[in-house]
């Protein structure tokens, strides 16, 4: 998918967003699904979104109304509907080394080659290679909402609360 919105309305949509999982979850009827990345919780949102006759906002600012929220938070107890999507991290290393290495046509490529260029990576077709080293890098380097994040470190935060 290539993105058409301006940074500005990137960051305004990822702000209300961010604003109404933590401030409006009681007040509007929010179904908030959080997710390691890459652990297939767009996807779910989306079944989700059919299931239920929900909207589900993705990539757009979203309304002030009854929909379905997707983020990385960690687990509060004052989020209210909240579903926490797990997948086997071996599978998310798989999804991940695709998503962040792989150069699509007419896109913005700058996350794909700053990553390749880190990791010396010409092409990434030899994955039985190339997979240890991306899974190395990826586990020291990988942050969610800022803040340096492992797969199980993120699993734990769910469990724990």
């Amino acid at each position: 998918m290539v993105e058409t919105r301006s940074n500005l309305s990137i960051r305004y949509g990822a702000a209300k967003s961010v604003f109404m999982w933590h401030f409006l979850n009681k007040r509007l009827p929010l179904v908030l699904v959080s997710e390691f990345p890459k652990s297939g919780g767009t996807w779910f949102c989306q079944m989700l979104s059919a299931a239920l006759q929900i909207p589900f906002p993705r990539n757009v600012a979203p309304k002030f109304e009854e929909s379905i929220m997707h983020g990385h938070f960690p687990y509060h107890k004052n989020f209210n509907n909240i579903l926490y999507v797990v997948r086997d991290g071996r599978d998310i290393m798989v999804s991940a080394y695709y998503y962040m290495l792989k150069i699509t046509p007419g896109a913005n490529n700058d996350r794909a080659l700053k990553y390749r260029k880190n990791l010396g990576f010409d092409d990434i077709d030899n994955i039985e290679e190339k997979l240890p080293k991306f899974m190395e890098y990826f586990m020291e380097n990988y942050t969610v909402l800022g803040k340096r994040t492992t797969w199980q470190d993120h699993i734990k935060l769910h469990l724990h609360n």
